[in-house]
């Protein structure tokens, strides 16, 4: 009708495999990064982290609350100047994303940081992309279909996540009651460090077996090996 306000095509975003807590947890790290709602849902089921950790941070951990959760999460992506930790220049990308208002772009900069340590299956991260189009198969890479068809800056989605107070993603000091080692990240848990030095060990073996090999191709039966030590004491 001339005039008169049109009514956006419904969302086709299924959130039915969120848990209760975990819509409120979606909405209000949403509201505090500003990344899209969708990206965020599709974060928390590739994560697929224990109770109260949906990003699984530490990994493993458990904050004790949906409120636990929200903070831990806000306070690592977060830089100091808005309340958060010095590991957030980890994960810069991942907030400069959300300004693009494109999916593939969020998406990108979740795998792009070291989040996972398998980057959501290489670059862009098709495992974390392909989780998202699991919600919303109407996703296209260049934005985010969801928000444009809602407008508002996707407000009807973050309700349909659950309202939260505002003092889960305002309020710094909120953010300071989380557990110091909480929000340490990956790259600071003993298992991680333990695989990176498995796999430097593995590594190391590699490549003195190759050496071995090269050795017994060339000298087979170490006979060139002896005669250059006899030749040695000779000289001497």
């Amino acid at each position: 009708m001339p005039g008169g306000s049109v009514t956006p095509p419904a969302p086709t975003v299924n959130l039915s495999r969120l848990s209760s807590w975990q819509k409120q947890f979606v909405a209000a790290v949403s509201r505090a990064t500003s990344l899209d709602p969708v990206v965020v849902a599709a974060w928390v089921l590739q994560e697929n982290g224990p109770s109260y950790n949906p990003l699984n941070i530490g990994p493993g951990k458990s904050f004790g609350s949906t409120q636990g959760a929200i903070n831990a999460t806000i306070s690592l992506l977060r830089p100091p100047s808005q309340g958060g930790t010095d590991l957030a220049h980890y994960y810069d990308g991942i907030l400069a994303s959300a300004k693009s208002h494109n999916l593939a772009a969020e998406v990108a900069a979740i795998a792009a940081s070291p989040w996972d340590g398998a980057h959501y299956g290489g670059t862009g991260g098709p495992h974390l992309w392909a989780t998202l189009k699991s919600i919303d198969p109407s996703a296209k890479g260049g934005g985010s279909s969801v928000l444009d068809a809602l407008g508002n800056g996707g407000s009807s989605v973050l309700d349909a996540l659950g309202k939260v107070g505002s003092s889960a993603v305002g309020v710094p000091g909120a953010l300071a009651n989380a557990a110091v080692d909480s929000v340490l990240g990956k790259w600071t848990d003993p298992a991680t460090w333990l695989k990176l030095l498995l796999r430097l060990v593995f590594v190391a073996l590699g490549v003195a077996l190759i050496l071995i090999g090269v050795k017994r191709l060339i000298d087979p039966t170490g006979e060139k090996t002896a005669q250059a030590v006899q030749l040695a004491k000779v000289a001497a």
